[in-house]
């Protein structure tokens, strides 16, 4: 899994977030394992290209494509950050470089 996450970067925070995360889950036979459970429906039907939907019961489902168009604001931002910090680091030499003359 590491290996296959370290060769794309943009995976490795939320990658790490979700690590982090399940080391917080309770272990116990009531509630813990229900959100295992829980845990592990949606990585099922998040990893199975074909479905649409994540069925909860009977009666209540979220659209995939809903919960991937409420990702955006994250990619955005992210983005934004990552230009902001090539640019922090840009302007870091050029000062370094203006202080060595």
């Amino acid at each position: 899994i590491l290996k296959r996450v370290g060769q794309n970067q943009y995976l490795k925070k939320p990658f790490t977030d979700i690590m982090q995360r399940m080391l917080l889950l309770p272990l116990d036979r009531d509630v813990g394992y229900k959100k295992w459970l829980a845990i592990e429906k949606v990585f099922h039907y998040l990893s199975n290209s074909n479905k649409e939907e994540i069925r909860i019961d009977s009666n209540t489902k979220i659209d995939v494509e809903e919960l991937l168009i409420s990702t955006e604001g994250t990619i955005v931002v992210e983005a934004e950050r990552d230009n902001l910090f090539e640019e922090k680091v840009k302007l870091e030499d050029e000062l370094t470089k203006i202080r060595l003359l």
